[in-house]
């Protein structure tokens, strides 16, 4: 290559090289924070009520605006506030805050909220907010009782009263909050509001009343005192002060004794439970009252207590199974007993075979049968044949005397309840050696009205054998005049056999 062509082709590319070194033109886009709206005008609101507005802010750019301070200018009247403003707008989105106004006075409201960016191009932004106040009537808050005495309460017990807060006034009423305090007390204030927070800023509309439960929890004795502060929109009358004092009290002790010989009890015995030993450990006081409970029973059993308020108490154990009562106890000075006394007792059957019978419909009358096997029968009868005294224990033949030498192999129907619910039972104390059925009979749903329609009965029966539960059954009546062929029995190799049979049984008399 020559150095004339050399030369040439260096001038040549001398402008590449140059406009490869230029330096790009960097071009700055311009922030811009938009709002919605701007100027914010509430136009006329009623003294004393509540109005938002939502004021969107909104970033058209593809940067981040950042937003260090959102406040009310120091001019703008108390009657406005401010809602939690966003920090950071990201590029292409909006974030909305709001902003309320209260009037306590007519006339004319003004402020200004200011929004302070770190962007030169949008600095800070004011929005004006304006406002007119008018006289539509007030709300005007009451409450009732104006002080709350719990009087005596048992330690670590909880005390219950209710305040009562009406508006007696013509606009909404708004409680804005609800405090329970005790300035005298150093520790923690033992009364306190019950789900307060759900009345806050709930519109109580003229003549209707809200009801705030105050609780009252003694940590230890002797007296103490506190105040409920509620706050509302009635400018008149902006914080009510409700006094609260209680006493706290040691709770009376009950005791409960049960007076039957516990390894003794059988169904339908009356059983008696005595609480004459309760007492209080404070000095001059007494026990007022005994508020006796039923909190277990087995299952179909209609057992009540007898006497619930006094001092001793009773009740029929009408089924064998698991029985509990407890006992409540005031004193003289109206404290209530915090722990109940327990007493738990179960009624065995002491005979060797217990048969039980009861339903859940309460005019039905459901009868219960044990038919021994006829070993003989005549040609017109079955093996095992109801209502027949020779071979059938019911209510007819409640207490046979002459199925067997021994009289303790003889049933013995102790009841026949006509009316709802039973129990029927039927106790054999040694049962002799032999086959039993055991049929339970739909003797009549007893409506007074014989076009009513009649509703299904369900029957259980349970046996128990030597005082244990050995097997139960279930059975739904559609009609009455049905039999159900229940089980059969072989004693005393207590072999059971479900039947579960039923028919249409006429009342043979």
């Amino acid at each position: 290559m020559t150095t004339l062509y050399r030369l040439s082709l260096m001038t040549a590319l001398l402008p590449l090289g140059a406009a490869s070194c230029e330096e790009e033109e960097i071009v700055r886009v311009k922030r811009e924070l938009l709002v919605e709206p701007n100027p914010v005008d509430f136009q006329s609101v009623p003294i004393a009520q509540r109005v938002s507005k939502d004021i969107t802010l909104g970033n058209p750019t593809m940067v981040p605006i950042e937003i260090t301070e959102c406040r009310l200018s120091e001019d703008t009247e108390p009657a406005f506030s401010l809602g939690a403003c966003p920090s950071l707008l990201a590029p292409a989105t909006s974030a909305i805050f709001n902003v309320s106004v209260e009037p306590v006075v007519e006339g004319e409201l003004i402020g200004t909220i200011l929004l302070t960016t770190l962007d030169d191009d949008i600095g800070t932004v004011a929005i004006p907010l304006t406002a007119e106040g008018v006289d539509e009537g007030l709300p005007e808050i009451k409450v009732a009782p104006e002080s709350l005495d719990f009087g005596p309460t048992a330690i670590d017990d909880r005390g219950f009263a209710n305040l009562e807060i009406q508006n007696v006034g013509v606009h909404d009423l708004y409680v804005r909050n609800v405090e329970v305090v005790c300035p005298d007390l150093l520790g923690a204030c033992p009364f306190s509001g019950i789900m307060a927070g759900s009345l806050v800023d709930q519109a109580i509309a003229p003549s209707l009343t809200a009801d705030l439960r105050i609780a009252f929890l003694p940590p230890e004795l002797g007296p103490v005192s506190g105040v409920v502060k509620i706050t509302s929109n009635d400018p008149n009358r902006p914080v009510v002060e409700i006094p609260i004092v209680g006493s706290g009290h040691q709770p009376p002790v009950p005791e409960a004794v049960l007076v039957n010989d516990p390894e003794n009890i059988e169904p339908l015995d009356q059983v008696v439970i005595d609480g004459r030993t309760s007492h209080s450990s404070v000095d001059g006081v007494g026990i007022e009252t005994y508020n006796w409970s039923l909190i277990r029973r087995p299952d179909g059993s209609t057992a009540t207590l007898r006497d619930a308020d006094q001092s001793e108490c009773g009740i029929i154990a009408d089924l064998a199974g698991d029985y509990t009562v407890e006992l409540h106890v005031v004193d003289t000075m109206g404290v209530r007993s915090v722990d109940p006394a327990i007493v738990s007792f179960r009624a065995i059957p002491a005979d060797a075979l217990h048969i039980q019978l009861t339903w859940d419909h309460p005019t039905a009358d459901l009868d219960l049968h044990l038919i021994r096997l006829n070993p003989t029968p005549d040609a017109d009868q079955d093996d095992f044949t109801a209502f027949d005294p020779r071979w059938d224990a019911y209510f007819s033949n409640r207490f046979p005397d002459d199925w067997y030498q021994i009289q303790e192999n003889h049933p013995r129907l102790d009841i026949d309840d006509q009316l709802g619910f039973g129990p029927e039972n039927i106790n054999i104390r040694e049962p002799a050696e032999d086959t039993y059925q055991i049929w339970v009979h739909y003797w009549a749903a007893n409506l007074e009205d014989a076009r009513e329609r009649r509703a299904p009965v369900e029957a259980v029966l349970r046996i128990y054998v030597m005082g244990l539960l050995q097997l139960e059954t279930i059975w739904d009546f559609d009609e009455d005049q049905t039999m159900w062929k229940a089980l059969q029995m072989d004693w005393p190799d207590l072999n059971f056999r479900t039947l579960e049979e039923s028919m249409p049984y006429a009342r043979p008399f």
